[in-house]
């Protein structure tokens, strides 16, 4: 069921997208021309309309909140790990006398490489979906640093903090997944940019519009993938793919859409018209469209697009909204049932995390472009 959830839960994520992506980036540079609304007003109604949908949420989140169990806070479990971690990182002692010899028990949640070792490369970890959510405490980790944090903190508390750091090197994956898919938002939008947004001889799309090709692709797949590929996967083949096998499908996928949005570059290069100037009627015919001429004066050298249809951007947008649906919407579900009960909220705060420090990365790189 939480595969489910987080499937439907990021297909309603790109509902909402979508509409952005078609609805309001139109309006917003194009103005609403049958309501005799002009250009300059653009930016204020597709505000308005943001606005009041956000409004509308509201309003529907308080009305069916009492539909939901509200627990009282508890405190907060992100500061007690922040201070085992301080505490361990800082103590001298020796904690060994104070911990019973432990066992590496394997968790329930990766049970997949012993039930699939026979058939898998020997030590892959798997990551079973069946797991009780109690029985991490059940099943100790290692003796690691972490442990002389004890008696300071309990045992439990430390076992929690333990699970969740172990996912760094799956964390620091989905850094590098949400840098690839920030190119949708920068560098695919700069290249946009560049080529020709006409549909026909009088009607332009905006360059944002592209990225529909990948809201599309992932609200028509998700369903897809759900009721048919796995499915037919496991029925055919007798094979589940696990979640690291989706992320990894996902974060290859996301490589191939960048080799193809440089192949796609190299090809729009090889169609860009030279260099013309402010004045010339020829030359402000194919101005850059997400360029504006009154900006340009004389004697300015105006940026060209390419002859080259900017459609020809439907495989890399494609292509990343099929990655997503592989890593991201996984992604959701591995940190959260990764982690025990306790660490929920603080495991899944790291992952969205991840996406931060993806967009972070994509600064330096838009600044090269622009370059």
């Amino acid at each position: 069921e939480s595969k489910l959830f987080f499937s439907y839960f990021y297909w309603a994520i790109n509902c909402g997208a979508l509409v952005s992506y078609t609805l309001i980036a139109y309006i917003v540079q194009y103005g609403v021309p049958f309501l005799d609304v002009p250009v300059s007003w653009g930016f204020f109604v597709g505000m308005v309309i943001v606005t009041a949908s956000m409004t509308i949420g509201i309003i529907a989140y308080l009305w069916g909140s009492y539909r939901f169990e509200i627990l009282k806070p508890k405190g907060s479990m992100l500061s007690t790990a922040l201070r085992i971690v301080l505490t361990a990182a800082s103590s001298s002692r020796n904690n060994e006398d104070n911990h019973e010899t432990e066992t590496q028990i394997l968790h329930p949640l990766l049970d997949d490489i012993s039930r699939k070792s026979n058939v898998r490369k020997e030590g892959r970890e798997n990551f079973s979906e069946n797991a009780k959510e109690d029985s991490w405490q059940y099943n100790r980790l290692p003796s690691s640093w972490l442990d002389s944090a004890h008696p300071t903190f309990s045992k439990a508390n430390i076992e929690a903090v333990k699970y969740v750091l172990r996912l760094i090197p799956w964390l620091l994956m989905m850094v590098a997944f949400w840098a690839i898919y920030g190119q949708t938002k920068t560098a695919f939008q700069l290249q946009g940019c560049s080529m020709d947004p006409r549909m026909s001889s009088s009607f332009e799309i905006p360059v944002t519009f592209m990225n529909i090709f990948n809201n599309m692709s992932i609200l028509t797949l998700v369903p897809v993938f759900e009721k048919y590929l796995y499915p037919y996967l496991k029925r055919r083949y007798n094979y589940v793919p696990s979640m690291l096998d989706k992320i990894g499908m996902g974060l290859f996928i996301s490589g191939l859409a960048m080799v193809v949005a440089g192949g796609i570059e190299m090809f729009r290069l090889q169609h860009v018209p030279p260099p013309c100037f402010y004045g010339d009627a020829e030359c402000e015919a194919t101005l850059s469209p997400c360029k504006d001429l009154k900006n340009y004066g004389e004697g300015d050298i105006l940026p060209q697009k390419s002859s080259i249809s900017i459609f020809w951007q439907i495989p890399q947008f494609i292509m990343v909204g099929i990655a997503e649906i592989f890593a991201s919407i996984t992604s959701y579900e591995f940190f959260y049932s990764q982690a025990p009960m306790e660490m929920r909220s603080v495991s899944q705060a790291c992952n969205m995390i991840t996406n931060a420090c993806g967009s972070w990365i994509t600064i330096p790189l838009v600044l090269l472009v622009n370059t």
